[in-house]
């Protein structure tokens, strides 16, 4: 329930960024596909292949998180090494280390960071790499 939350959440505003048709939705699953990948590789690379099997969307969801939050209010794009950027990481960072403590007691189960952290990194990479040109930040000044 909480991975469909954000995923209405998250992926409305990481779409909408993107423009219309179904070139851009192709786009919008691809970010999301390769956001579930990145958390799913960051998984096995901490845990091993022997590790407990995880189970949901939350790589996904956290890339579309990633994905939205490059986007700054005047709907321009901003560069992951921002203020902004930043200190919106650290706060998903927090609130996942939160997660991470006090999941078992509230869920039952533990919580996956490994698949949120690779998920919300590799969100922001696409998005850096799918958005249109216009919209790029520049990372280097000249």
């Amino acid at each position: 329930l909480t991975n469909a939350a954000m995923l209405l959440a998250f992926g409305a505003p990481s779409a909408r960024v993107m423009g219309q048709g179904w070139a851009v939705a192709s786009k919008w699953m691809l970010l999301f596909v390769a956001s579930v990948a990145a958390g799913s590789l960051l998984y096995l690379f901490v845990r091993g292949a022997g590790g407990p099997p995880a189970v949901g969307a939350s790589g996904g969801t956290s890339g579309l998180m990633a994905a939205a939050f490059l986007f700054g209010p005047n709907g321009r794009m901003r560069s992951p090494f921002s203020r902004e950027f930043i200190t919106i990481s650290l706060a998903f960072a927090f609130v996942n280390l939160v997660l991470v403590l006090a999941g078992p007691q509230l869920l039952g189960a533990p919580i996956a960071w490994e698949a949120h952290a690779g998920g919300f990194i590799g969100g922001a990479v696409m998005m850096l790499v799918l958005a249109p040109q216009y919209m790029r930040p520049r990372l280097v000044r000249r």
